[in-house]
């Protein structure tokens, strides 16, 4: 409703990216100072992040609609691919370099100067990329519905083939969010798996990318982007039904299982956002990104409120499942690959109404 209001959006845009990295960097970096009181220091972190993601949120499906026009077909597998390593890549550095100074300095008088000076070289960071971000130009924004909130919805439903797709990544989504709440705690709780260990193997996710970018772009080449996603669905369907078998005495199954899910994320990587992006119209894409970003994280939130919900019911407790007791965690684990299942099978059904599609 308000960005379809203007035809350059730019500067709103990067205004909008600035102000939450004031709030959510340099805001909650003052904070403690400005507030004495612990109980007042939590409810103003609560206030000033939601502040921050409420205006991260407004602005996305304007940046989306705005970086779409660059991302013509034939450079959509290569541009996830690249955008993905490099995030990986650096974020893992920044993580090990700042805990590495984190650890050498812990318990001295310098480690809240460390921690204080990271989020300020944060926050100047956060200004050079809101000066980057004036650089790229504008296309025109086709519009040709009215501006009004019911058109989100509207439009979305009447196209068959967006609205169809929009479902079943939102339903991917809610699958692979199932453990995510209270995964990192089944981890170091009770099976005993070491940080650094979930860390290091965790990184290892972009040197897969790096190796396997090529032969999952030929795949995706190859195949259409519905029979690449089937993979990436079946992939995972398996590697989550090892993970609830995974216990303290069998870790070397948990490195099996996440190597498995690099080696499959190489493939999601190149072909998730690019089957979004297949159905996008070039008209009104406000509303219909706005529908996507509703979808898909009222989805991620139901999934992880699913996850938490029963983790709140079992409390360290166990079902008893074909001779094994399966914690919430692990129920969850297997709930995942259930929804899997049904991913795939959307995803066959899409094929045959949809047709082959392939990237170019």
């Amino acid at each position: 409703a308000i960005l379809e209001r203007f035809s350059k959006r730019k500067g709103i845009l990067v205004g909008m990216k600035l102000f939450y990295y004031i709030v959510n960097i340099l805001g909650v970096t003052l904070l403690p100072t400005l507030v004495q009181d612990a109980a007042g220091r939590v409810v103003g972190f609560i206030i000033l992040v939601l502040i921050a993601n409420i205006m991260n949120q407004l602005a996305s499906s304007g940046w989306t609609a705005w970086q779409a026009e660059f991302l013509e077909k034939d450079v959509q597998v290569d541009y996830f691919q690249i955008t993905n390593i490099l995030q990986s890549s650096s974020g893992y550095v920044v993580v090990l370099v700042v805990s590495a100074l984190g650890d050498a300095m812990a318990g001295t008088e310098y480690e809240l100067i460390l921690l204080t000076a990271v989020r300020y070289i944060a926050m100047v960071i956060a200004m050079a990329d809101c000066l980057i971000w004036l650089v790229p130009r504008e296309y025109p924004y086709v519009r040709k519905a009215t501006i009004k909130i019911s058109n989100i919805f509207k439009l979305s439903i009447k196209n068959k083939p967006y609205l169809v797709t929009v479902l079943m990544l939102a339903l991917y989504s809610f699958a692979v969010n199932l453990p995510s709440a209270t995964l990192n705690a089944y981890l170091l709780e009770d099976l005993g798996v070491n940080y650094s260990l979930v860390i290091g193997v965790s990184m290892l996710f972009f040197v897969f990318c790096i190796i396997l970018s090529p032969t999952a772009k030929r795949i995706v080449n190859k195949y259409d982007y519905y029979r690449s996603f089937m993979m990436v669905c079946f992939g995972e369907l398996i590697s989550y039904i090892l993970y609830a078998f995974v216990t303290p005495d069998t870790l070397w199954l948990f490195v099996l299982v996440r190597v498995m899910q690099h080696i499959i994320g190489a493939l999601n990587v190149s072909v998730n956002n690019p089957i979004f992006y297949e159905v996008l119209p070039e008209e009104d894409r406000t509303n219909y990104l706005s529908f996507h970003t509703i979808l898909i994280n009222g989805a991620i939130f139901l999934s992880m409120m699913l996850g938490t919900l029963l983790a709140g019911i079992l409390g360290d407790g166990a079902i008893q499942l074909f001779g094994y007791g399966f914690t919430s965690t692990q129920l969850c684990m297997l709930g995942c690959s259930v929804l899997l299942g049904c991913t795939i099978l959307v995803l066959r059904k899409m094929e045959k109404m949809f047709g082959k599609k392939k990237s170019n």
